[in-house]
């Protein structure tokens, strides 16, 4: 007898599972459980088969019977329907898995790691997949449709990087014609993106073209009186005709003088083709010179600092620099004729802004410049150890325990790694935050698995380890320091403006030369008393404004309380005014429970500076009320909290 949906729902689970019969091989199967689940049955060579089709209720009554009638077509045809569900279900499940960002990753690996593509064009395709990720990395690469393509890339262009953009989608394009390759999609939605995104406008770099012009360059390159080697490097360039990185990393070993010939292996070149330059009788002797000054071994053209290891990338450009071949940078100020040196040509001014910034110190430990060493300043810092990581870095030391440094150690930590702080303060952030707030900080980094080696310095570094001033050794993949800067103030001492560990300013931010402004990390500000120097963008970028302002005559003193924050895992530290010493501080609240204030005073017992955890409005009004100094409600509002 045929099923109804009150039949259905009569049904009892018994000790064991039953079967009850609808028609033509349709029937349903009570668990013990309770359960009723749908299966059809059929026969193929003689041989019974059972199709799954659901459960009841999720499965109507009527569903299952039209299940079961393309089953039963499907059968008459030839077909065998429990094997067609199962390769539904099997491409399905491995479609689902397949995501776009597990497609990219393996396209590079594959295609690109596997193949030998140059160093640079992994980490450029790294880049790319990072910027579409966020919004397609974790879609099933076949269900992605252009819109959702052009999206990250529209977010891109808005921020004026066009060529980023346009390189995106073709890179994009790339992995998903992998994919229709390896059967994960069918198609490749960024071919319908054309026209989509703006053209980028070409950006034509400065060059020799005059034949004078040229035997300038080469005179200035005869006269240099730098480091000798950088000279050999500079005289033999013109004459080779390779990449810079190709010139820097070439070995003795490639270099046959009695024939003339230099052979580049496939590894170092970009086209990862073996590549023979042949050497000219000048080059000859530019290279037998050499050779004679420093023998035979290892790189023709060595740091400075260790022969183990070539010059860096930037030897040469700085070379140029100083010999005036330059069109972005600003090599000298002739304050007497106001006007600035640039690539060798002159240019008059009738105000001068000086916002050179800070430069990462870089501590004379031994083995401080060895490969594996980074510190962070800049998005080229942070990208090369972004890209020490992805290249399997598991052990990290961070030297020093400020801000950078800190923040640092959190961030490898989240990406897996085994991270040590190194610094010789008995507390992190203890000089500018007192020891009770450099305790708290520790203690949140250690509750996320960073460990800390205080009251101790690095001694040495060497490959994979770090010695430190006790004699132990520590695993260290990977090394970054972060110790500090010190203001670029070059430009300024030649102009013989007044310095002192940073630019000396008025409050409306001149130098001791009334036509030159200075603002960022080398202006040195009067505060409340006292010059200070304050490294932070955010007074950076205050101060640009200010001078712009000045400069048009609609300004006036720069009197903005210096502000930054940090964060730490989950801990945001909100910082107003300067504080000259941590000796009269007093905490409102509680730091442990991300509750709390914390009050600078001067000796004086008035307050210079607020921290905030958790009190972000607080700090707000301790921002107002320092800047117009309205201490006794700033007072009040501590104690409200």
């Amino acid at each position: 007898m045929p099923l109804t949906d009150t039949r259905l729902r009569a049904l009892k689970p018994k000790d064991k599972p039953y079967k009850v019969t609808d028609e033509r091989g349709l029937y349903v199967e009570v668990t013990p459980t309770g359960g009723k689940l749908w299966r059809f049955r059929y026969r193929i060579g003689g041989a019974q088969k059972k199709l799954c089709i659901g459960s009841y209720p999720d499965i109507s009554l009527k569903q299952a019977r039209d299940a079961a009638y393309e089953a039963r077509r499907a059968v008459a045809s030839g077909g065998d329907p429990a094997f067609e569900k199962r390769k539904r279900k099997i491409r399905a499940e491995f479609l689902s898995a397949q995501t776009f960002e597990a497609v990219a990753r393996e396209y590079i690996e594959q295609m690109m790691v596997q193949n030998g593509r140059a160093d640079g064009t992994i980490v450029k395709a790294n880049y790319f997949l990072d910027k579409l990720a966020p919004a397609i990395g974790n879609r099933p690469i076949n269900e992605i449709e252009p819109f959702e393509v052009l999206a990250p890339l529209k977010r891109l262009e808005a921020t004026g990087k066009h060529e980023t953009a346009k390189k995106c989608r073709s890179f994009a394009g790339r992995v998903f014609r992998y994919g229709v390759a390896t059967t994960r999609c069918k198609s490749d939605p960024t071919s319908m993106l054309k026209g989509a995104l703006v053209t980028p406008r070409a950006t034509h770099y400065a060059a020799i073209l005059e034949p004078t012009e040229l035997g300038g360059l080469l005179r200035a390159i005869d006269d240099f009186t730098g480091y000798m080697v950088t000279k050999f490097a500079l005289q033999v360039a013109p004459h080779v005709f390779v990449r810079p990185g190709e010139l820097r990393h070439a070995e003795w070993h490639e270099i046959d003088l009695v024939d003339g010939v230099w052979k580049i292996p496939a590894g170092k070149m970009k086209a990862r083709r073996a590549h023979a330059v042949p050497l000219s009788k000048q080059v000859r002797g530019y290279l037998t010179d050499l050779a004679e000054m420093l023998g035979r071994e290892g790189y023709v053209f060595p740091s400075a600092r260790s022969s183990k290891r070539p010059m860096s990338e930037n030897t040469l450009n700085a070379a140029f620099r100083r010999m005036g071949y330059s069109k972005d940078e600003v090599t000298a100020v002739d304050a007497s004729n106001k006007q600035v040196e640039a690539g060798g040509n002159q240019y008059p001014y009738d105000v001068l802004v000086l916002a050179t910034g800070a430069s990462a110190r870089v501590l004379p430990t031994p083995g401080a410049d060895k490969d594996h060493v980074h510190t962070l300043r800049t998005l080229s810092d942070a990208q090369n150890i972004v890209g020490a990581v992805e290249e399997g870095a598991k052990t990290a030391v961070v030297i020093g325990a400020g801000f950078i440094g800190l923040e640092a150690a959190a961030s490898l930590k989240r990406q897996g790694l085994e991270v040590r702080v190194v610094a010789p303060d008995e507390k992190p952030l203890a000089r500018v935050m007192g020891e009770q707030v450099g305790a708290f900080v520790q203690s949140i980094h250690e509750r996320n698995g960073v460990v800390f080696h205080l009251e101790h310095t690095v001694a040495e570094i060497s490959d994979g380890e770090v010695t430190l001033d006790d004699g132990t050794t520590h695993a260290a993949d990977l090394v970054v320091m972060g110790v500090g800067v010190t203001p670029n103030t070059t430009l300024a001492e030649a102009a013989d403006l007044e310095v002192d560990r940073g630019v000396i300013v008025d409050e409306m931010l001149r130098t001791s030369d009334s036509s030159i402004f200075a603002a960022g990390d080398i202006a040195k500000f009067p505060y409340r008393g006292s010059n200070v120097r304050v490294e932070h963008w955010v007074v950076a970028q205050r101060q640009g404004q200010a001078v712009a302002r000045n400069i048009l005559g609609r300004g006036g003193a720069f009197d903005e309380v210096p502000f930054f924050w940090s964060h730490h895992w989950d801990v945001g530290l909100s910082y107003v005014g300067h504080a000259t010493t941590t000796e009269h501080m007093t905490v409102h609240g509680s730091l442990e429970d991300g509750d709390a204030a914390v009050v600078y005073r001067g000796d004086g017992g008035q307050v210079q500076a607020v921290l905030t955890v958790g009190r972000d409005e607080l700090a707000l009004r301790a921002e107002y009320l320092l800047e117009i100094e309205d201490f006794d409600a700033l007072d009040r509002a501590l104690v409200e909290g």
